[in-house]
């Protein structure tokens, strides 16, 4: 996954915690503008960071990681990296529908 991927799946997971880039920038103890530049894909986090967000979004690690390697190809016998994955396809899909929709 590239560093737009990765970017978009972590503004998704927020976004579906109901929580603000300002709050999950304080909660995982990062900057706003840091956090800005990974959501829009202009940076890549560090596995620390990657470590604290995941914590913040009260996923496993593990999750998160199989997440940002290719969500479609993830396949796990754990519910809830699947329950997960689905949700962030979900979500993804949702919004791309949603930016169609919307003028530029």
């Amino acid at each position: 996954m590239n560093a737009t991927e990765t970017g978009e799946v972590i503004r998704i997971l927020r976004k579906a915690s109901g929580l603000s880039i300002s709050e999950l920038a304080k909660k995982s103890a990062v900057s706003v503008p840091l956090l800005s530049l990974i959501e829009k894909g202009d940076r890549t986090p560090s596995m620390e960071l990657l470590k604290k967000i995941a914590i913040t979004l009260q996923i496993p690690l593990s999750s998160l990681i199989l997440l940002l390697s290719d969500a479609d190809d993830v396949s796990s016998d754990d519910p809830h990296v699947n329950q997960i994955v689905e949700t962030v396809q979900g979500l993804a899909k949702m919004e791309r529908k949603l930016r169609a929709l919307m003028p530029r």
